[in-house]
């Protein structure tokens, strides 16, 4: 699977999580784009205006001027409070996934996702070679490997993100944040799609040789073909119903 020419671009946004974030993040850039605008425009006044003209000339001297001290101190701090605001008050719906969550186990190894749906991933037990495994014994539970995650449409779907060897990182740029996958330490997220389609994403953590053919793909499926997806899954059948379209 290449990433060449497809849009992954987190600005492209195809879900209400990647909304709150590119709200938070687009407040904050021209936030400082402002900011920076103003602060050199200030500096290149003042250097003209109040310049000196000649080498005998001194400048005024101002010792203290308590409004000017009040306002430089509330200006920043307005800013910074504001910042604040509008970042804790989308942190709660990005980390939050809503009670009516499909729930999914994410496995990363090396190289490759595994994704066991409506269930969360359990205890790790060992494996030959000194690993731990998330998998569930029970083979009644449904699972899709090849990095391809199926989720319907319109429904919130909270992830727990858990690591079989070494840190990676999970990754849909149009769909949500990045969250790590770190050995022994189950880590959570969600996200949603809006709109059928596939949406493309990567590990983003170096996690060895085969790093960058770590990739997934989020598949988002209309509602009423989701069921029949998950039972051609459960059944080892090609999936034929697991299809999103062009995103």
């Amino acid at each position: 699977m290449s990433l060449l020419g497809v849009d992954t671009s987190p600005l492209h946004s195809a879900g209400p999580v990647n909304d709150h974030i590119n709200f938070v993040y687009t407040f904050i850039f021209w936030t400082s784009v402002v900011i920076f605008f103003g602060v050199a425009s200030a500096i290149v006044y003042f250097a003209l205006r109040f310049r000196r003209k000649s080498d005998d000339e001194e400048p005024v001297q101002t010792h203290g001027n308590n409004r000017l001290e009040v306002i430089w101190t509330a200006i920043p701090f307005a800013i910074l409070a504001t910042l604040f605001g509008i970042t804790a008050s989308n942190m709660s719906f990005i980390t939050s996934a809503p009670a009516n969550s499909m729930k999914v186990c994410v496995e990363g190894v090396q190289f490759s996702w595994t994704f066991y749906y409506e269930d969360s991933c359990g205890t790790p037990h060992a494996t030959s070679g000194g690993r731990v495994s998330y998998r569930p014994a029970d083979p009644a539970v449904v699972s899709s490997g090849g990095g391809k995650l199926y989720i319907p449409v319109g429904k919130p779907v909270a992830l727990e993100v858990v690591s079989d060897d070494v840190n990676h990182s999970f990754y849909v740029p149009r769909l949500a944040g990045q969250v790590n996958a770190i050995p022994g330490q189950p880590n959570h997220m969600w996200l949603q799609a809006d709109r059928a389609g596939e949406f493309k994403g990567q590990c983003t953590e170096l996690c060895g040789s085969g790093h960058a053919g770590m990739l997934l793909d989020v598949i988002a499926i209309p509602t009423d073909n989701f069921d029949t997806c998950l039972n051609q899954l459960r059944n080892k059948q090609p999936p034929s119903a697991c299809t999103g379209g062009n995103a």
